[in-house]
This record gives structure tokens, sequence and C-alpha cells, in this order.
């Protein structure tokens, strides 16, 4: 089974450029434009990997990661922000 990731970027540019070259790579790739979705997914999906914006609407990245990583402290999760 391929490993999952979840990535999480209000830029649609960039999850789209990421998310290509994951799945190119054989990755379970999913997007979430906000941080309540992101949330929403991480809770149902359990990926294996997080890539997380810090700017996002909704909920912000830190929010986001303090609340995904109370549900599962194993998560790995890197941050990605301009």
């Amino acid at each position: 089974m391929a490993q999952r990731i979840l990535i999480v970027d209000d830029d649609p540019g960039i999850l789209k450029v990421l998310g290509d070259r994951l799945k190119h790579r054989g990755y379970d790739v999913r997007t979430a434009a906000d941080g309540a979705q992101a949330v929403a997914l991480a809770d149902r999906l359990h990926p294996d990997l997080m890539l997380l914006d810090l700017q996002l609407p909704m909920l912000e990245g830190m929010e986001v990661l303090k609340q995904v990583r109370a549900r599962d402290p194993d998560l790995a999760v890197v941050i990605v922000t301009a």
C-alpha cells in the first residue's frame, strides 16, 4: 500500500505541483485548502505524513498541528511556508 501524504496549503498552485510530483512517485496524496478541512481529513485518512503551511484560512497552521498531534502524536509533520 502506498504511503498517504496530506498536503495542506491555501495556494492551489502549490497543492497541484506538490501533489502531482508526489503522486508521480507513487504516494497516495490528498490535499486540503484550509485548516478545518485538514483536521477533518487527517482524522479520517490517518496520513503517514502531513506537509503543512502555517498561513491558512479557517484555522491557522499551528492550531492544525496542535489538533492533529493531540489525536495522533506519531504523525510526521513538515511545516512549509513562504
